[in-house]
């Protein structure tokens, strides 16, 4: 359910779902002219803030409509940005992902517009192509840096601040790793992990717990202490899995 349906008359959101839509190939047009200034010109970096914020528009406008699909794409598209607004280049290598993401939103809103069963099409279809994943849930920025700089040549890099939203991405999108802090607002790490572990067609995700405390637990795949020896475990456990 829409949060707004705890404020508004189902005929306000009607017409404001609508309106979202049908302006839709604004929002569609104006990513697809900022990628294009972009793979022409990648040092063009207030044009690369420019489909950041838009992105931005989209995931938090989408999700509070209840297009909870196109917001979870806009979001992933908006974390490649982010990672990479210092580094345009590395944004230009990952056009081809972001082109195509840019037409599954099409795809989606114009599924909305017709009334299709949008669950039934993504299990069909898949939200996503086929690329692997990884969830990132660390407040910590040197170590947040850190851990996408080890690993955003082999996975696309999802980040949250908010479990419940992580969760919510990952049950959405085909993520095979999750790197979580302990240290979480709502629930910690291990509870995190667990619920995803009890998710059948979830539970074979590989998991890997970071803390700042010595823990004891047999429910992640991997524990790592954030201490001076962080980055060369960190590395030991990537290599295996």
């Amino acid at each position: 359910m829409s949060p707004l349906n705890e404020i508004l008359s189902e005929e306000i959101i009607r017409e404001i779902k609508d309106e979202f839509l049908e302006t839709f190939q604004e929002r569609i047009d104006a990513l697809n002219n900022g990628l294009l200034e972009i793979e022409n010109n990648s040092k063009n970096i207030e044009v690369l803030k420019d489909v950041y914020r838009t992105l931005h528009n989209i995931k938090g406008t989408a999700g509070t409509l209840g297009f909870d699909e196109i917001s979870i794409i806009a979001h992933r598209m908006e974390d490649i940005i982010s990672i990479n607004l210092d580094s345009p280049d590395n944004v230009v290598k990952k056009l081809d992902l972001l082109y195509k993401d840019i037409d599954r939103m099409s795809e989606l809103v114009l599924l909305y517009k017709e009334g299709k069963e949008i669950r039934k099409d993504i299990n069909e279809k898949g939200i996503v192509e086929d690329r692997k994943y990884v969830m990132i849930i660390e407040f910590s920025k040197v170590i947040r840096n850190t851990i996408i700089n080890k690993l955003k040549n082999k996975y696309s890099i999802l980040i949250s601040d908010d479990p419940i939203e992580a969760l919510k991405r990952i049950i959405l999108e085909p993520v095979t790793l999750l790197i979580t802090s302990k240290e979480l607002e709502y629930i910690d790490g291990i509870t995190l992990i667990k619920i995803i572990k009890d998710i059948p067609f979830k539970s074979n995700i590989k998991t890997i717990l970071l803390t700042s405390n010595d823990v004891n637990s047999n429910i992640p795949d991997f524990i790592i202490k954030k201490d001076s020896k962080f980055l060369e475990k960190f590395e030991n456990i990537i290599k295996e899995i």
